[in-house]
């Protein structure tokens, strides 16, 4: 999938810092001389001690507003923002990825217009015998984003343009497409980070696991004993909690059986990025954190606060520690690790609260939700690898497109993602961000 541009995305940032102080002007005789806090008031600006950590992120242990209070970035000041209306043309070529492999026309093309304003304008057309498709004279109510989606073979192959906007109304977007091949191909766990977090619930652990396909031609998956197909298994401990699939998974193709994470989305030659996070209880005292997969993995990572819990560590070895803003974290390392070896950290020293966790909701914060360890497919709207929809953030105000600015910044730039669309599958529904 193509990187969103930082200068595309500053481009709207400038534009909704100058709409909001143009619509929302402060006059200079309404700002009063700053008044000295009274004697042991905590600075403004930082969090008094013990407050919880305000996040965003949601997932297992993310903060949640009240119950009953508004929604934060809601419609104040952004909602005068007035959109500046464009005419805009996009070109969408699809490339054949497979060495040997005919040039790809006539396949039916998706073009997604993502402006923020409710649903996005769907365009179709059929690719022509140059490869091509273009999409002229669009006329859009003010920055969108586009999504251009190629179903070749069975499998479809996307690509998220850069903001269209007055500056830039034209764009070309190049969609990599494969041929299927039915050979395992020689596919690898890239990377494994695991984050920790403890609490008196137990361990709020985030992962982020990339794949790598070597390969030139699209993998189906092995076939399953029920008949399905299977490209990607993770196994997490059996008695996890809360568990929440934040990127790189589907609705129709996930499976989570006492701890066994499986996914039957088709796998591309290149990388593949999956995000997820989950919750392990407290059980006699102590905490245990379990995993392995079922293929190779180049590295392990795995990120503890140095909180004065005690850690005990098999399969991983101790690599220090290291500082990051205010908090210290431990770290412990392991690579070529061989297919179903499985790596174990045990923490003791968290003292447990006597209190359950708050429900959490079907799908919180935009991303699916599954409900917990037993068998059964993803519940909830599950978080597909389309668009990352920056273009929606307009809405949030400028601060949030600069946070956005600061993450995509930090992202691996990638040309394409195939995706299979299945029964029940959204649109356009998750988020790569």
């Amino acid at each position: 999938m193509n990187t969103v541009s930082i200068q595309s995305i500053a481009r709207l940032v400038a534009a909704a810092v100058l709409a909001m102080a143009t619509l929302h002007p402060v006059a200079a005789q309404q700002t009063q001389p700053a008044q000295p806090l009274p004697e042991g008031h905590p600075p403004i600006g930082a969090m008094p001690e013990g407050h919880p950590p305000m996040s965003g992120m949601g997932g297992p242990g993310g903060m949640s507003l009240p119950e009953g209070h508004p929604p934060m970035g809601g419609t104040g000041a952004e909602a005068h923002l007035q959109m500046t209306p464009l005419v805009a043309s996009i070109v969408v070529q699809a490339v054949q990825g497979t060495p040997g492999g005919a040039m790809v026309t006539g396949d039916d093309v998706v073009l997604e217009l993502h402006t923020g304003q409710g649903e996005p304008t769907i365009l179709t057309a059929a690719i022509d015998e140059h490869g091509v498709v273009t999409f002229e004279n669009l006329a859009l109510p003010g920055p969108a984003q586009p999504v251009a989606r190629v179903q070749h073979a069975g499998v479809d192959y996307e690509t998220v343009g850069e903001v269209l906007d007055a500056a830039q109304p034209r764009q070309k977007l190049v969609v990599d497409v494969y041929e299927v091949g039915d050979s395992i191909p020689d596919h690898y766990l890239r990377m494994r980070h695991v984050m920790v977090r403890t609490s008196p619930h137990g361990l709020h652990v985030s992962e982020v696991v990339v794949v790598d396909h070597p390969g030139t031609h699209t993998w189906l998956g092995k076939v399953t004993e029920d008949g399905g197909r299977e490209t990607l298994a993770l196994q997490l401990p059996p008695n996890l909690e809360r568990v929440q699939l934040q990127g790189g998974f589907h609705e129709c193709c996930t499976q989570l059986d006492h701890g066994r994470l499986t996914s039957s989305m088709p796998l591309k030659p290149g990388s593949e990025q999956y995000r997820y996070s989950y919750m392990v209880p407290i059980v006699d005292g102590k905490a245990t954190l379990t995993f392995s997969a079922e293929l190779p993995t180049q590295r392990v990572t795995v990120f503890i606060p140095d909180d004065g819990t005690t850690v005990t560590a098999s399969g991983v070895s101790d690599a220090g520690s290291m500082t990051m803003g205010r908090s210290s974290s431990r770290l412990y390392k392991a690579e070529e690790v061989p297919a179903g070896q499985a790596i174990t950290l045990t923490i003791e020293g968290i003292e447990a609260a006597n209190i359950d966790l708050p429900a959490m909701e079907s799908g919180a914060s935009g991303r699916g939700a599954m409900p917990g360890s037993g068998p059964g497919s993803v519940g909830g709207p599950g978080a597909s690898t389309a668009a990352p929809k920056v273009v929606a953030a307009i809405g949030g105000g400028a601060i949030v497109l600069v946070a956005l600015v600061l993450i995509l910044a930090k992202g691996a730039k990638r040309s394409s993602t195939a995706g299979h669309r299945g029964k029940g599958d959204q649109a356009a529904g998750g988020s790569r961000a």
